[in-house]
């Protein structure tokens, strides 16, 4: 009994995500690209955002 409900959850996720639409393109690319930098200062964000 549990095969046949374990199959067809499966089967009803993959047609979902088939049919997802594409993703949405970023409206800024590049927003977080400070936060990349390896020199940032983390205590000075922590501080910020807590």
């Amino acid at each position: 009994m549990k095969l046949p409900l374990l199959l067809l959850s499966a089967l009803a996720i993959l047609l979902v995500a088939k049919e997802s639409p594409n993703p949405e393109t970023s409206v800024k690319p590049g927003i977080n690209q400070n936060f990349l930098d390896p020199n940032l200062k983390v205590d000075e964000w922590l501080q910020k955002f807590e």
